[in-house]
Parts: structure tokens; C-alpha cells; sequence
């Protein structure tokens, strides 16, 4: 089974055992609206890709349905500021993949793991790094893995190069899980080292705010004592 739907498995598993609760509710979206949408992919990854011209194909369950996912999260966001920067951060991630697999990726060879890969580690760590919001880190990981994809097909056909693309098949389908499993990995443990964080300066709070206390009580008894 490939590294996608594996993913997609465990995506949907997380989901409906509520280990995903928190997050979704940041998100502020509904547990069955995720269902579906991880329901509508597995079904679409199984469905054969739709060939539109001799050199371009894209899959339903590895580029439209994540592509209407994404859509879905981007027109939900709050503030046309944070939309404009969800934007942004998706096609800076977009462009970074596409180095990233030009200059780096294309000319390594590595034994222990398909290097297309790394561009969705790039994708997830990017994506939390750029965005604060957990939709837009979400938006920005999907899209930017998916758009990635299309930048290559135009910069071959511009250059007079062999221009083709299977959008959101094959291993396309695989890096847009691992950036949207991923980016939901990193985002989580943010949230946890935060709020460990914040645990910490309230418990050093409130142990500073008991000694000032003591302190103040202490003092009349010490006057008194002179």
C-alpha cells in the first residue's frame, strides 16, 4: 500500500478516536467535515487519474480533494491580513520545494528514503514556521506541496524541456500526506512545548506572588520585633 494511503489511515484513525481534538478545535473544524474529506481522498486515490493532454493528469483523491480541502480552510480563516499571509507562505513554500528539488534533491542519492520526500518535510517544517494559525499552517504545507508540482511542469515547458506531470499521483499523492500528517505532527507539538512553557511561568508567577505576600507579612512583624 503506498506511504499515502497508509498515512491517510492513520490520519483518519487519530480523527475518529479523538486524538486530533484539540486541534480541530483550533481549527475550528467540525470532526465529520474532516472524515469526509479523508474519506472522499481514500476513495479518489483509487479512482484511475483524469488525462487531460498527452502530458498532464492529476489524480481526484491527490489533487482535487486536498486542493478543495485547502480551499475550504483558506476561505475560513479569519482577517483578510492572516489570508493574504496564508497565501504568501504558500507560494514561498512552493518555490522553496521546487529549489529544494532542483538544486538539492535531483542531485543526491539517498539509499534509505525516497528523496522527493524531503521536500515534504521542507513543506511541514516551512509551513509551521511561517504561520502561526493552525488552518493556515495546514493551507500552506497542502497547497505549497501541490503548486510545487505545477511550477516544474511550466519552468519545463518554458525552457523547451520534457514537460509532465501527474498531479497528485504516484509519489505527489505520498508528499502531500506526509506534508499535511507532518505539519499536523509539528503543529501539535508546539501546542504541547507552549503550553508546557506557559505552565512553568505561572506556576514561577504564582511562587514570586506568595514570597512578595510573605515578604509583605513579615515586615510589620519585623518593626514590631525592633
Amino acid at each position: 500500500m503506498p506511504l499515502g494511503l497508509d498515512l491517510l489511515l492513520v490520519m483518519g484513525t487519530l480523527v475518529i478516536f479523538g486524538a486530533t481534538k484539540k486541534l480541530l478545535k483550533n481549527m475550528q473544524v467540525p470532526r465529520w467535515l474532516v472524515l469526509v474529506f479523508i474519506a472522499a481522498a481514500l476513495i479518489g486515490s483509487f479512482i484511475a487519474p483524469i488525462q487531460l493532454t498527452d502530458n498532464f493528469l492529476f489524480s481526484i483523491g491527490g489533487a482535487l480533494v486536498p486542493l478543495a480541502f485547502c480551499t475550504y480552510l483558506f476561505i475560513t480563516i479569519r482577517g483578510s491580513r492572516r489570508k493574504v499571509w496564508t497565501l504568501c507562505a504558500a507560494v514561498l513554500t512552493a518555490v522553496g520545494i521546487f529549489v529544494l528539488n532542483r538544486l538539492v534533491i535531483q542531485e543526491t542519492d539517498i539509499a534509505f528514503i525516497e528523496p522527493m520526500y524531503f521536500s515534504a518535510f521542507f513543506a511541514a517544517l516551512v509551513a509551521n514556521i511561517l504561520c502561526k494559525n493552525i488552518k493556515s499552517v495546514l493551507t500552506c504545507a497542502i497547497s505549497g506541496t501541490l503548486f510545487s508540482g505545477l511550477i516544474g511542469f511550466f519552468e519545463e515547458g518554458i525552457t523547451g524541456g520534457y514537460a509532465y506531470l501527474g498531479w497528485g499521483s504516484f509519489f505527489e499523492f505520498d508528499c502531500i500526506m506526509i506534508a499535511a500528517f507532518g505539519s499536523m505532527l509539528i503543529a501539535r507539538a508546539m501546542m504541547l512545548a507552549q503550553s508546557i512553557v506557559q505552565r512553568r511561568a505561572a506556576k514561577k508567577h504564582a511562587a514570586a506572588m506568595l514570597q512578595a505576600q510573605a515578604m509583605q507579612q513579615s515586615q510589620p512583624v519585623d518593626k514590631a520585633g525592633g
